[in-house]
């Protein structure tokens, strides 16, 4: 699910709902930002939003070049180092400009992984501040010391418009074929729970599980966050 959700976002349709869904916020944020003297922050947020098109098209390639997906193409490579019609982003400007030399396409990887930065950082300041490209929500859940914090925030952005579809997409049916076909069966749902930025995500999981399901369903939990962190918990979830 990690991996899905990860392709729900990063992808020509996810990012085309991303900035339909963030763009009004993040001209009122680069609004703020000018307004206060800020006019690097505003400039970096307004060129997200107008360079939006380019992002969406772009964002395939982009990951095709970490997957090393290229067909060994050194000149589609070239493109993204060299093209008008690249995406760029603050961190993408900070690595070419820090070369000591003219970027290459051995670089392209290095660009491509800058690029997936940038994004996430569009996402944390417009769409969800607890984004992060694998701590989703980690110091949320690090900071605070009861789950009914925890649970205030269960339905952020990320959630709630990218991560609730593939739960439907993968377990709608079979939850509903579950109930008509054994309604009196229990059921136990395990989630495993690595790290602390996947315990927002666990708890939504189980929430859903048990909204789909009722009382007929178990949620179990483990893995690493669980058996560590957790591990003297007391409170009821």
């Amino acid at each position: 699910m990690s991996i899905a959700l990860f392709n729900s976002i990063f992808s020509k349709d996810g990012l085309k709902k991303l900035f339909d869904l963030s763009a009004p916020n993040a001209l009122k944020v680069a609004e703020k930002a000018q307004r206060e003297g800020d006019k690097e922050t505003a400039f970096q947020i307004r060129r997200y939003v107008e360079t939006k098109e380019s992002w969406q098209n772009w964002i395939e390639p982009i990951k095709s070049i970490l997957r090393g997906n290229t067909g060994g193409s050194r000149e589609f490579c070239h493109r993204f180092i060299y093209s008008p019609f690249a995406p760029r982003g603050h961190r993408m400007e900070q690595f070419l400009s820090g070369l000591e030399r003219e970027p290459c396409v051995d670089d392209a990887p290095f660009l491509a992984s800058m690029a997936l930065a940038d994004l996430s950082d569009y996402i944390a300041v417009a769409f969800d501040k607890e984004f992060s490209l694998v701590r989703y929500a980690e110091s949320l859940c690090i900071n605070e010391s009861s789950f009914s914090d925890i649970q205030k925030g269960l339905d952020s952005p990320i959630l709630k418009e990218f991560y609730k579809p593939l739960l439907e997409e993968h377990y709608a049916s079979l939850c509903a074929a579950i109930k008509k076909e054994e309604p009196s069966q229990k059921l136990l749902v395990c989630i495993t729970c690595p790290f602390a930025g996947t315990f927002s995500a666990a708890l939504y999981t189980g929430r859903w599980f048990k909204e789909k399901l009722g009382s007929d369903v178990f949620v179990s939990m483990g893995g690493g966050f669980i058996n560590t962190e957790l591990r003297e918990t007391k409170e009821t979830a």
